[in-house]
């Protein structure tokens, strides 16, 4: 899998965790919030601990965690989180 595979592949994850983890109302206006929020601030964390979200979908799809010292794990990680936002996160 390439890189922009896992980018992928990891916002699947953490956009289906986020809907495992939230009500369907949490999820509606945590996307309501987005649309009006600044790119780079995310409302999912004013319903739960969206790193640890994040965690679980990096760890499914790469199956092991992330190496915070790695600067290829922090993009990647940022990348997904950042696709995640403007495809699934934002109404």
């Amino acid at each position: 899998m390439n890189r922009d595979q896992q980018v992928t592949a990891i916002a699947e994850a953490f956009a289906e965790v986020m809907r495992q983890w939230l009500s369907r109302e949490e999820f509606a206006e945590m996307k309501r919030r987005n649309a009006q929020n600044h790119p780079l601030i995310c409302a999912s964390h004013d319903f739960c601990d969206a790193n640890m979200a994040m965690w679980e979908a990096f760890k499914g799809v790469r199956s092991r965690d992330i190496d915070g010292d790695s600067e290829a794990d922090t993009a990647l990680w940022n990348d997904a989180w950042a696709l995640a936002k403007r495809l699934y996160f934002t109404a």
